[in-house]
């Protein structure tokens, strides 16, 4: 789509996107005392969690389609792994 092409591509808006998302999730976290198992401030440093996307979740993944979405097309596990890169390195272009 056009617009999230444009988006994607205004660096600024896009950060600025990001860390109101992560000041919101920091406040959200901390305004119910949930201590978070991470810090939402932090960068998005994919390679530091992609070892939790284990043979179990993939399973879970993948049957996603019956439970959420109720149809028979099965979800692909790798193309959301390289979607999780991709947003991995816009994020390093916005530093964040």
């Amino acid at each position: 789509m056009k617009e999230i092409q444009d988006f994607i591509e205004d660096k600024e808006g896009l950060k600025a996107l990001v860390r109101k998302t992560k000041e919101t999730d920091s406040f959200y976290l901390e305004k119910r005392s949930i201590k978070p198992k991470y810090n939402p401030l932090e960068k998005y440093n994919f390679d530091s969690w992609i070892q939790y996307f284990t043979d179990d979740v993939k399973v879970r993944y993948e049957s996603l389609h019956k439970h959420l979405l109720y149809g028979d097309e099965k979800q692909n596990f790798k193309e959301s792994i390289e979607t999780f890169k991709a947003i991995g390195c816009l994020f390093i272009e916005i530093d964040e």
